[in-house]
């Protein structure tokens, strides 16, 4: 009797600690939970959607330039050839650019001057990240100091000097045109720009980022160098 007793007991006793056990656990590492309330669901859903819209948009765009493509190349190959070598040069930057966009200033921050600081040029990886900023705020054609940037356009420190495509940069103030697909993501670039933290991250070094009034008309230069083609060979016209 007293044998069965405590098993009894004894059996009760491990239940008991295996159900506490498992309630120590559950305290300790409670499930994760989206804690976000629904305004910022319904504004992340809200900026899906935008992007959802954009990518129908830029779809029908492209569709519209294949029919019209097509059309042409019936009707008159040459003319259709022509038109594609036009546009892509547009595209790689060899021609010049003229639309909407902004204009930025990079120049000594006013207590730079006040202390007479000696001014320096501005770090390549500080203007390596205000294009990649930009590029990210929808920017689609941008130079620095009247140097074009395009796809094989590498910002470097040669010998002390900030360098754009290889040629260097003047001392600030110095100038920065960006181009945008219309007026109004010209605005919007414009906003993100003025919220971002690149002002703050110019202004630690001494330079000041101003952010000028979105233009319909913006004049950015062509890339004036010419662009090196490595694995393209052009064929004979017999081949």
């Amino acid at each position: 009797m007293n044998t069965s007793y405590s098993m009894r007991i004894t059996i009760v006793l491990f239940i008991i600690g295996i159900m506490m056990a498992v309630l120590y656990n559950t305290v300790q590492q409670p499930v994760e939970r989206d804690t976000r309330d629904v305004w910022e669901i319904r504004e992340e859903l809200s900026q899906e959607k935008k992007r959802h819209s954009e990518l129908l948009k830029e779809i029908r765009t492209l569709n519209e330039v294949m029919k019209r493509y097509e059309s042409i190349a019936e009707s008159s190959p040459e003319v259709a050839i022509k038109e594609t070598i036009a546009r892509l040069e547009e595209s790689v930057g060899l021609t010049p650019y003229q639309g909407p966009g902004i204009q930025l200033i990079l120049k000594p921050s006013p207590e730079a001057i006040a202390l007479g600081t000696t001014l320096h040029p501005v770090p390549p990886a500080l203007l390596m990240q205000l294009v990649n900023t930009l590029y990210e705020f929808k920017a689609t054609t941008i130079a620095i100091d009247n140097q074009r940037l395009i796809q094989t356009s590498a910002i470097r420190d040669i010998n002390g000097k900030t360098t754009v495509n290889g040629k260097p940069l003047a001392m600030p103030p110095l100038s920065v045109q960006v181009g945008t697909l219309n007026i109004e993501d010209a605005k919007k670039l414009k906003a993100q720009l003025e919220a971002s933290s690149i002002i703050d991250s110019f202004y630690l070094d001494d330079v000041l980022l101003e952010i000028g009034e979105p233009q319909e008309d913006v004049v950015i230069v062509k890339y004036a160098d010419a662009v090196k083609i490595n694995y393209l060979q052009q064929l004979d016209k017999g081949d």
